[in-house]
């Protein structure tokens, strides 16, 4: 509890700096070009938060296609987590993770065991991590081929290095029983006999993940999916561009893609990597020859589909949780 509230300063002090960073940002790229850019794409917005659609339920079978199929909840109620968790990891500051959570949680009231959920968000962010790692290097190789800064090659190297190493020693923790050994060292620490249950719970989780991926044909779906899904992704990135006017490849609309869920995973302490997601583009967008002004209104069609389908989704998970609620005090 202590470590929370020390965590807290520095999540608002690192929001407050983000809000600072932007403004920075927007007053330096004209507040009236970038509306205009925004303005200039009419319906686009519903265009693509109607696009997004498909890659929330890409991602909603690879999360589902870990669970054994006797545990295995609908592809409509996997689409409905996925919306939830997705818009929870958008708009609440909470680390990027709280929607997995939440999703994990839903599961196990709808049927599949809580070792199994646990064990599925574990793989699921796993295999994730992975992808990431290799949507960096593709990203960094097409880049430096775009642009010629042959200068990007060392500190591409230095991420894609400690990416595949931070990758390869989460894998290695999960095969060797980390909710095991931290309930041990647990027990060590606060020398409580009244821990040795938490031990033997941390078998059956590890064993859960053991069993997860003992399933090839699980694994290899949820990865088939979570590539699938960077490219619609990018695609959605792509069309953004189209509809600002910007006539680019589709080749650009991968590397701002991979770049920009790199740099919101290492900002994951700032809330929604607000002022960091648009640098990141801005940045990236001037290698690329996007104007900071397109660049900058880019980022924000994104936020702006984040809060149509989020809101929403937000609100519907209120809802769903008051009808349970309701329906506690009954019985």
């Amino acid at each position: 509890m202590n470590h929370l509230r020390k965590i807290k300063p520095a999540v608002y002090i690192l929001g407050l700096g983000g809000i600072g960073l932007f403004t920075v940002l927007l007053i330096r790229e004209g507040v009236g070009q970038v509306g205009s850019a925004i303005a200039r794409t009419g319906w686009g917005l519903v265009g693509l938060s109607l696009y997004h659609l498909a890659q929330t339920l890409s991602d909603a079978a690879g999360w589902s296609a870990l669970f054994p199929r006797e545990f295995r909840i609908s592809l409509g109620k996997s689409f409905f987590l996925q919306w939830i968790g997705e818009s929870i990891n958008n708009l609440l500051p909470m680390g990027r993770v709280g929607g997995d959570v939440v999703m994990t949680r839903f599961a196990a009231i709808w049927g599949a065991p809580l070792k199994i959920g646990i064990g599925a968000m574990i793989v699921d962010i796993t295999i994730g991590v992975a992808i990431k790692v290799i949507l960096i290097v593709a990203a960094c190789i097409m880049l430096i081929a775009t642009t010629g800064r042959h200068e990007l090659i060392q500190p591409a190297l230095v991420t894609v290095v400690s990416g595949t190493l931070a990758a390869l020693g989460f894998y290695g923790v999960q095969r060797l029983g980390m909710f095991r050994w931290s309930a041990i060292l647990a027990s060590r620490i606060t020398k409580s006999p009244e821990l040795n249950a938490l031990v033997e719970g941390g078998e059956s989780f590890d064993q859960a993940i053991s069993l997860i991926y003992a399933r090839r044909s699980g694994v290899a779906g949820c990865f088939f999916f979570w590539v699938l899904s960077w490219v619609l992704a990018s695609g959605e990135i792509w069309l953004a561009l189209l509809a600002l006017g910007v006539h680019t490849t589709f080749t650009t609309g991968l590397i701002l893609e991979s770049a920009v869920r790199a740099i919101q995973g290492a900002a994951f302490l700032v809330p929604g990597a607000f002022g960091v997601q648009e640098g990141g583009y801005i940045l990236l967008g001037g290698l690329l020859g996007i104007p900071g002004e397109i660049a900058l209104a880019l980022s924000l069609l994104r936020r702006m589909r984040e809060l149509a389908l989020g809101i929403p989704a937000l609100i519907s998970w209120q809802i769903v949780e008051a009808v349970r609620l309701a329906r506690r005090k009954v019985r």
